[in-house]
């Protein structure tokens, strides 16, 4: 596959190369000419391209410039602020200047933004929008895909896809909801993040959590564009999990035994033997996180070609991109595990006549991922554990890893065994905790897997121009197609393990004996696991009719009407889901200054039933520019001063998976059923059914929000936007069991309704300062968001203590125990209140009473933290020198808690000893101890969520930082090369830190370092 790839990535790079050195062509002629505004003054840094955009250059101080084209050519001028223009190159010869027409902040070509089923000028949108544009980013930061890009570049985001602290937004791709995740950024012509819910309120009831609207590019008339990008790199892994060596966790795992009144496990001789490494098949001592089974870091590659242009008549887009990941197993098929995804996007436009062009957009991705196939791969639900899970669950004195095969001399086994290297055997347990695994036999021996995604997307469109009707009047229609196929293959090999046993003989030696556990079996077939083929489709239709037309007094009104369904369908899933809805949205603004948009949408839901099935969702929205008015129309402060504001309430049944909430239906219980009766002389009988009430008034959940903003240009440099934000989910769906007695049937005779509620409420702010001066240029950015969730109104009985109530506290409140310390000897226990969770002892954590009746239970919980931050906070900052770039970006939170509570630090019964534990309470480190005591059982007491187990989660992570060299190249057809040095999750400030940066049970984490080169023709 590899040279295949190899092949068609060399045939396509030779194919958007030709063009380019074709360029140079003896015909070219060199011609020079002025560009000027409508007073006459000389424009600085305007575009001048010709040959369909193969050659470019920018005018100087004075407005001049010169260039080589075909006299017959025609010439595109662009500049910031003015709207483009195109001429005759016999014009420029004949002397004639170039004017361009002066357009208002926020109302030139560049200020488009995409928004739900059309585009709007920046100046007439009521807020909560951000617009990036990927082209631009690339020039200084090739971020490698579309999910990192909108990291501390927005305000009000939270990561990467949470807005304003509500959840994962919707994700749209050309208009459709779709997975972005594997967009490559070059694909991307712009992202928008529809924050304020009159700018998303035309997606209807899926614009519950925001939007993320990606819009992939497209061949433009007369700027053809050639670009190629070549990166390789390393991810480094930070850290490993800290497992303690067998010697140590057998005198550990003595002693959490001792604790619990049982004798040890293992005895001195054992323990000093394994210390001592006497003998390394008796007294195994293993470690996977070693040179034999990792490698120092992982490499990964990225390959992307891109070419688009055309005419009048006909525009063209596409790319070819190709991405590997490798490993950093370095053991058999370990070692060959990678990921390789290839995109192919294609689309051309045509002109059909005046008033009809036609779209096409063809798109593929193919994703494969191979490595090791592990045994106890579930094929039904697609789940193993691997590597990473499986070496954190085995002891360090399980079994031997690998046996020499001439121990094996006297059982009989050799014969027939299959040896590793030449000289040893695998080794191996039957204590089924272990699952009969030996970790190198699963790299080694067991064959491999091989994951397929395949997606598929068909696009077509109509735009027709109904000028003809009335001048301003366009409508498109829609229709697109997805196709999501997967699939495993295996080989499935198999492998048989060796375990030693420890006896004696009749005189009293100890001698070792071994048992085979399973078989060698190596397969020149591979199969695909029973379950294991997905395939799932998308459709998407729409159709828009659009009215956009500015008058002569400044005035301009746009009116978007809209038809639209999706619907996606997966295998093995009875319901499709499905999202049906009609919109229409009127944005009118008044002399460039004043902005009114009112938006409207009625959708349908499978969900609910009669009168609840359909609902209308109304918005609002109002915009002020006052730099357009007299008294700061002269400001020096103010170049650009807008204010903005919406209101909405949008109905919408995200969230509720159940489609049948309304009807009353019998079940039969989860538990084992209840025999009612026999009967047909016992030969048959009765079970238990269960009435679920249904509730035919159940209907749309609803989110009531209003937006405040402002928007402003101070001086020439600052940009400054801001907003605060009031939301409210109500109406929320849930089983009101405190209300109805236990009595009546439980809790599946208790009905869905319409009755919680939840808000959020914040500010969010973006800066972005540039400056310049001669050769050095830089730009400082910033973004902060702060939101405060709250539980409004909530379902709990009246008589709950106030303290764990969780009406008006943080919706993502966590409420746990007050934890007071540790027992320090017997007289501590006595003199406190019971605690309930088992008998304790010294050493066991102590909890609060808080509500003083003598007993620890669960009515002394009270909130103790919240899991999400209450403020995030992003910095990207620019310096440029002459040809080169230095870009450094950083993200951080405050406010958060969370709890470290798996297996790693909540060490207990037969589990991995980690060096957590090193902490651990004895009678003599009473007074100092910083970990409970050791326990072989559960111990229910110490492992349970507790503000023992509680940390504030505030970081600073040094994101990325890169440093670009734009070569001095002077050669036709060639228009930029640059090269690039860049590393990513380079540093992270945190009291928490080696918490944070440890992965337990997944692939670690990484700081990755790449070189890359772009060039452009």
């Amino acid at each position: 596959m590899m040279q295949t790839i190899k092949k068609w990535a060399f045939l396509l790079g030779a194919f958007l190369l030709l063009p380019a050195w074709l360029s140079a062509q003896n015909n070219l002629k060199e011609i020079s000419g002025k560009v000027l505004d409508q007073m006459g003054q000389p424009i600085e840094g305007a575009e001048i391209s010709g040959k369909e955009g193969a050659i470019s250059m920018r005018t100087n101080a004075e407005g001049l410039f010169v260039i080589r084209v075909d006299p017959a050519d025609a010439l595109l001028i662009e500049a910031d602020g003015y709207a483009s223009r195109r001429v005759a190159v016999s014009s420029v010869v004949a002397g004639e200047q170039i004017a361009l027409e002066a357009l208002d902040f926020h109302l030139t070509e560049k200020d488009e933004v995409q928004l739900p089923f059309g585009t709007m000028k920046k100046r007439r949108i009521t807020g909560g929008v951000t617009a990036i544009d990927p082209k631009e980013i690339l020039t200084y930061d090739n971020e490698q895909l579309f999910g990192g890009v909108l990291n501390s570049r927005v305000p009000g985001l939270f990561g990467g896809s949470n807005i304003r602290g509500l959840g994962d937004a919707l994700v749209v791709v050309d208009g459709i909801p779709r997975s972005a995740g594997s967009l490559n950024l070059q694909e991307i012509d712009q992202i928008s993040v529809l924050r304020g819910i009159s700018a998303r309120m035309l997606y209807g009831a899926q614009a519950d959590k925001g939007v993320i609207m990606v819009t992939t590019k497209r061949g433009k008339a007369f700027k053809r564009t050639m670009n190629i990008t070549g990166e390789t790199g390393t991810l480094d892994p930070i850290s490993f999990p800290d497992y303690l060596g067998a010697a140590d966790y057998m005198g550990l795992y003595n002693e959490a035994l001792v604790n619990d009144g049982q004798d040890p496990l293992y005895n001195q001789q054992q323990i000093q033997a394994t210390r001592n490494g006497t003998d390394r098949v008796l007294y195994p001592d293993e470690d996977f996180y070693n040179s034999t089974y990792l490698k120092d870091r992982a490499a990964f590659q990225k390959l992307i070609m891109e070419s688009s242009g055309g005419n009048q008549a006909a525009q063209y887009y596409v790319n070819l991109g190709w991405n590997r990941i490798g490993t950093l197993l370095n053991l058999g098929e370990g070692a060959e595990e990678n990921t390789d995804r290839i995109n192919l996007r294609g689309n051309v436009d045509y002109q059909l006549n005046d008033w009809l062009k036609m779209s096409l957009d063809g798109i593929a991705l193919i994703d494969i991922t191979r490595g090791p196939r592990y045994s106890n791969f579930d094929g039904q639900n697609n789940t193993a554990d691997d590597f990473w899970s499986i070496s954190t669950g085995i002891w360090p004195n399980a079994y031997p890893t690998l046996i020499p095969a001439g121990r094996l001399e006297d059982s009989g086994l050799l014969p027939s065994a299959v040896l590793v290297g030449g000289d040893r055997v695998l080794g191996g347990t039957s204590n089924a905790q272990f699952s009969e695994v030996n970790l190198y036999g699963e790299l080694t021996r067991n064959g491999f897997q091989v994951n397929t995604n395949r997606v598929v997307q068909i696009n077509t469109g109509l735009d027709f121009d109904l000028g003809g009707i009335a001048r301003g009047l366009t409508a498109k229609a829609y229709l697109s197609f997805d196709f999501i196929n997967s699939f495993i293959r295996q080989q499935e090999n198999a492998y048989a393990i060796y375990q030693p046993v420890l006896g004696m003989d009749t005189t009293g030696n100890q001698v070792v004996a071994y048992n085979k556990i399973g078989v060698d079996e190596k397969r020149d077939d591979q199969t695909i696991p029973n379950g294991n083929i997905g395939f799932n489709r998308r459709l998407g239709l729409y159709g828009v009719l659009d009215y956009d037309r500015t008058y002569d007094n400044d005035n301009s009104l746009k009116i978007t009407g809209v038809a639209y369904r999706d619907q996606f369908e997966e295998l093995g899933v009875l319901q499709t889901a499905k999202n049906l809805h009609f919109g229409l949205r009127g944005n009118y603004m008044i002399q460039n200054k004043y902005i009114v948009e009112a938006t409207g949408v009625y959708a349908g839901s499978p969900r609910f039933t009669g009168d609840q099935q359909f609902a209308f969702s109304p918005s609002l929205g109002l915009g002020w520019v006052l730099t357009e008015e007299p008294f700061l129309a002269s400001s020096s402060l103010f170049q650009y001063l807008k204010l903005n504001a919406s209101w909405g309430i949008l109905n919408t049944d995200q969230g509720v998976n159940n489609y049948y909430l309304y009807r009353t239906s019998y079940v039969e219980p989860s538990a084992n059923f209840d025999r009612i009766y026999d009967y047909n002389n016992e030969v048959s009988s009765n079970n238990a059914l269960n009435i679920v009430t249904g509730n035919p008034n159940i209907g749309w959940v609803k989110r009531r929000e209003i937006n405040f903003g402002l928007e402003a240009l101070l001086g020439k440099s600052l940009w400054l936007e801001a907003n605060y934000f009031n939301t409210e989910s109500y109406d929320q769906i849930t089983k009101l069991t405190s209300t109805y007695p236990s009595v009546l049937g439980g809790e599946d005779f208790t009905p869905f309704e319409n009755f919680e509620a939840y808000s959020d409420q914040g500010v969010e702010l973006g800066l972005q300062l540039n400056q310049g001066r001669g050769d050095f240029r830089y730009s400082i950015g910033a973004n902060f968001v702060y939101a405060e969730p709250t539980a409004a109104e909530v379902n709990e009985p009246d008589a709950l203590l106030a303290y764990r109530k969780r009406e008006g506290q943080p919706t993502d409140g966590m409420f746990a125990y007050v934890a007071e310390g540790l027992f320090r000897d017997q007289a501590d226990i006595d003199n406190h209140a019971l605690q309930t969770f088992g008998a304790v002892q010294p050493g066991d954590i102590k909890y609060q009473d808080l509500n003083g009746d003598g007993i620890i239970n669960q009515n002394d919980q009270q909130l103790i933290g919240n899991s999400r931050s209450r403020f995030q906070y992003g910095l990207n900052i620019r310096l440029g020198f002459k040809n080169l770039d230095l870009f450094v970006q950083g993200i951080g939170q405050t406010g958060a808690e969370r709890y470290f509570n798996d297996p790693y630090y909540w060490v207990f019964g037969n589990r991995k000893y980690s060096t957590e534990v090193l902490g651990r309470w004895t009678p003599e480190t009473a007074g100092t101890a910083t970990y409970p005591r050791l326990s072989s059982t559960s111990n229910p007491n110490n492992f349970r969520n507790s503000t023992f187990w509680l940390y504030e989660d505030n970081w600073f992570n040094l994101r990325r930082v890169q440093l670009t060299y734009a070569l001095p190249l002077e050669v036709n057809g060639i228009k930029k090369v640059s090269i690039y040095l860049r590393g990513a999750n380079l540093l992270t400030v945190s009291k928490i830190r080696e918490k944070r940066e440890l992965n337990i049970g997944s692939t670690p984490q990484t700081r990755s370092f790449a070189v890359g080169l772009n060039a452009s023709f």
